[in-house]
């Protein structure tokens, strides 16, 4: 083998191996993108959501305020009797 073939050899072998480097961390980062993207979908915060979810507990703290109230109501109506 000359001097000239060895080095056009080892070229090529370098020129796999950088190739495979550059796949593997095309991959990588990849995979890592598609996680975070993941995590993103997963955890999506809609203030739209939240904001209904707090009017729907405000509503049943307040039903339970009505109810509270007329029962006393209907207490002292019963005493004045």
């Amino acid at each position: 083998m000359t001097q000239e073939e060895h080095e056009k050899y080892i070229r090529r072998c370098l020129s796999l191996i950088t190739a495979s480097i550059l796949w593997l961390i095309l991959l990588g980062i990849s995979v890592a993108s598609f996680r975070i993207y993941s995590a993103v979908q997963e955890n999506d915060h809609n203030p739209q959501k939240e904001h209904l979810k707090h009017h729907h507990e405000e509503g049943k703290r307040l039903d339970r305020i009505i109810l509270a109230l007329e029962a006393l109501k209907d207490k002292n109506t019963v005493k004045n009797e």
